[in-house]
């Protein structure tokens, strides 16, 4: 029987990158079948709804004017970044037709 203590140790950001490739996986396992996705998404609308009645949610109309400028500014620039990703695939994908 294999001791544990042969493994080599990993480092800190191998490790991550270990549980970034393994939750991407199983997401994707989630995404392809309909049922597994039903659930997943009751499961995080739970989630959410719980936050919310903690308190750990607020909506943009419950905070104050500051932190809704400051959220808004950041929903800007992920709008803007978005959109240009956008854009970005859109005009690759029509180089690789022609």
């Amino acid at each position: 029987m294999p001791s544990s203590k042969n493994k080599p140790k990993l480092s800190k950001e191998e490790i991550a990158l270990k549980k970034s490739i393994a939750a991407k996986a199983r997401l994707m396992k989630i995404k392809s079948d309909p049922v597994l996705l039903s659930q997943h998404k009751m499961l995080e609308r739970l989630k959410y709804l719980k936050k919310k009645e903690k308190g750990q949610r607020k909506c943009i109309k419950d905070m104050t004017p500051r932190e809704q400028r400051k959220i808004r500014k950041k929903w800007k620039k992920y709008s803007s970044d978005y959109r240009l990703n956008q854009k970005v695939n859109q005009a690759g994908n029509n180089h690789a037709i022609i």
